[in-house]
């Protein structure tokens, strides 16, 4: 038999409220009073069984799809359900009191009745939107009032009304909206939305924590409002997936060590890391311990056989300065100061050692193995069968790298050259040769055919590693350097042409720098400020031993990074040529040279 009139349940109330209201319309007493009349318990009601809401739509004349909508309902242990969603107990909180206090007023008008709302038991619900000022929430005083009916859980208007007097003014969380929104069946970010709803917001306030809190702050010390703000911030870098999250964890990290702290991840991401390494019960955390395990590993030195969240680090992916010198027995500073300069510690000081910079493991495993592995430059000629001058000179123009050479000083493991440097430049030497058993007609080792050629073994060298000769024969491979073999005549051909073509004759300049011929004769010969001619060229004999002035690419380019004509002013800054000479005349600023000498006027660029 239906009870009427049939008492629908509200926008937003919870089943427990409704319970309420049926109870004391129908039979002017509480909810309790109720249930003991129909024999119908209230955990029944709480947990929302199938048996509580069949007989509850039975008597109220309310579908009984409607009224689970008004409630979680239970199904495991310390696990329940809403629309699809499915969190833990604490998710819920049936340990606490949580209401608006002006939605209770509003509510409490002539006529009305208060009214709870289910949203107001999820843990990230901390504000109501509608009046924008916080939930009050506490802790229950007995069994009982794990009945939320706000007739006997909250307390009389005049408190009421002074509680929402006193409340700040504040707008829901971004990740109150979010939990909100996904309870109602909205869809959200793809991270979020892949773990629990409970797990995402457990992340977002954890990770807000560790981003606005010291790492060993107190969290049952922290109010809602500060758990509010921390869900906020977390959600913030949690909308973007792992890659905010990584960004959270660098920002956490960069904090600790501006700060200048020392330690390891729990060091660094305090209670953050605790609540996912020592777990006190075996509810999953989510996704989140995947993502800052992988940030852990990436960014800070963990030695294998560590267990990360429940996970042991096989093998290592960071070295710290001291782990990799443990491991190399290389020492330790030698080691910082070769990560410094080759770059893989850009930030570290390389005569300050840093606990906390870490390198990759392979590129520091494979520096340390240089380091192991390398040879004096004094011992090149011996390696490769080179004279020393051709081994030093490799060396200056960079074709043979040392390690880490530091230029105040010549001496020093880190001013040696790797071994694998030195067999490799042998392999790109003898690497489009053709394998003879004696020399052909002509065919000279690269130092013999220098001299031959009247041309530098080093460009020779270098004809070879870009495959520029045609001849090229290889005689064993245990003469090394002198293995090799060139014609001295392609070698000189070649090298010949390239020089030609690369050479700028005075008329070229002087058309290139919009001056005169005798302009560009006159920068040769005239010294600026520092005593070195203002355009420094080449000089090259014919065969009467007449001299002749060629200019190369680079010295036109130095000139012109240095100097500036007054046609180019006009054209970069918009204003006539009378009236930019003005302005430099009043500055003090003179052209290099009068301007019948060079048909312009050219001004140096540090003047102006």
């Amino acid at each position: 038999m239906v009870m009427l009139p049939v008492l629908p349940v509200l926008e937003g109330e919870s089943l427990v409220s409704w319970v309420g209201r049926v109870s004391r319309f129908h039979l002017g007493g509480g909810p309790f009073q109720f249930l003991n009349t129909i024999e119908l318990n209230r955990k029944e009601v709480l947990d929302a069984t199938p048996v509580a809401l069949e007989r509850l739509a039975g008597l109220a004349g309310v579908p009984q799809e409607v009224l689970s909508l008004a409630a979680y309902r239970r199904i495991g242990t310390r696990l329940y359900q809403y629309r699809g969603e499915v969190f833990s107990a604490e998710f819920i909180g049936r340990d606490r009191t949580t209401y608006c206090p002006a939605c209770l007023l509003e509510d409490d008008a002539p006529g009305g009745a208060r009214v709870g709302r289910l949203n107001w038991g999820f843990a990230p619900v901390r504000t109501c939107p509608r009046h924008r000022i916080p939930l009050v929430r506490h802790k229950i005083g007995f069994y009982a009032e794990t009945f939320q009916d706000m007739a006997l859980v909250a307390p009389e208007d005049a408190v009421l009304t002074w509680q929402a007097k006193d409340a700040p003014t504040r707008a829901a969380s971004p990740l109150q909206r979010y939990v909100e929104a996904r309870l109602a069946g909205a869809r959200g970010p793809a991270w979020l939305d892949g773990q629990q709803i409970d797990q995402a917001s457990r992340a977002c306030e954890m990770l807000g924590v560790a981003l606005l809190h010291e790492a060993r702050i107190d969290l049952p010390g922290l109010t809602e409002a500060q758990w509010d703000e921390a869900g906020g911030a977390g959600f913030d870098h949690a909308e973007r997936g792992v890659g905010g999250l990584h960004e959270a964890f660098a920002l956490i990290h960069k904090r600790f060590r501006d700060a200048g702290g020392k330690g390891g991840p729990q060091a660094v991401f305090g209670r953050l890391y605790q609540w996912l390494q020592f777990r006190k019960n075996q509810k999953d955390p989510g996704p989140i311990a995947d993502a800052l395990r992988d940030y852990i590993l990436d960014a800070m030195a963990i030695a294998p056989g560590t267990r990360v969240f429940d996970q042991v680090l096989e093998a290592r992916r960071r070295h710290s300065v001291q782990s990799l010198s443990k491991a190399s027995g290389i020492h330790i500073r030698t080691l910082n100061r070769a990560l410094v300069r080759t770059g893989l510690l850009p930030a570290a000081d390389e005569d300050q050692l840093d606990g906390m910079a870490t390198v990759d493991v392979e590129l520091g495993e494979a520096l340390a193995d240089r380091i192991q592995n390398s040879i004096p430059v004094k011992d090149i000629p011996a390696y490769i069968n080179c004279h020393r001058t051709q081994a030093e000179r490799l060396v200056r123009q960079g074709i043979i790298v040392q390690i880490a050479p530091d230029r105040a000083r010549a001496s020093g493991v880190l001013s040696n050259v790797a071994v694998e440097d030195l067999d490799r430049l042998l392999e790109r030497l003898r690497a489009r040769g053709r394998q003879v058993e004696r020399p052909g007609v002509g065919m000279m080792n690269m130092i013999e055919a220098s001299e031959a050629a009247r041309w530098p073994t080093l460009d020779i060298i270098r004809l070879v590693l870009e495959g520029a000769l045609d001849r090229i024969e290889l005689l064993d491979a245990g003469l090394g350097f002198k293995s090799v073999l060139v014609d001295p005549a392609e070698v000189k051909v070649v090298l010949d042409r390239r020089a030609a073509q690369e050479r700028l004759a005075v008329a070229d300049v002087a058309k290139a720098l919009s001056i005169t011929s005798s302009g560009v004769r006159h920068l040769v010969s005239c010294p600026d400020r520092d005593g070195r001619p203002f355009l420094v060229p080449e000089t090259v004999k014919n065969s009467k031993g007449a001299v002749r002035h060629y200019f190369t690419q680079a010295e036109i380019d130095r000139f012109r990074a240095t100097y500036v004509t007054l046609a180019e002013l006009v054209a970069s800054r918009g204003q006539s040529a009378k009236a930019i000479r003005k302005a430099l005349a009043e500055a003090g600023i003179a052209p290099i040279m009068p301007r019948p000498k060079l048909e312009a006027y050219v001004y140096r660029r540090s003047d102006i």
